[in-house]
């Protein structure tokens, strides 16, 4: 899934930020939907400032060491950002 295509990628929160980490799983998630890497690009800057100021608020320090963890709070607040 996501979190496996992230670690392969070398994505993982000590290797890099936050933000870094929400922007690739929000683009991530969005072209399993849309099927398009341009609309996912577009829909993920679009919504990206939102979704990372919710999983700040969603994680605490421990919880954002934890790559799942964060892609599931990612996940979460596409839905509040987006319906």
């Amino acid at each position: 899934g996501i979190v496996k295509r992230m670690t392969e990628q070398g994505l993982t929160p000590g290797s890099a930020t936050l933000k870094v980490l929400v922007r690739d799983a929000l683009f991530k998630l969005w072209k399993v939907v849309v099927h398009s890497g341009t609309v996912a690009d577009i829909i993920r800057d679009s919504q990206s400032d939102h979704v990372l100021e919710l999983v700040e608020a969603d994680l605490d320090a421990e919880e954002r060491t934890d790559l799942t963890q964060i892609v599931e709070s990612v996940m979460e607040a596409l839905v509040e950002v987006t319906f």
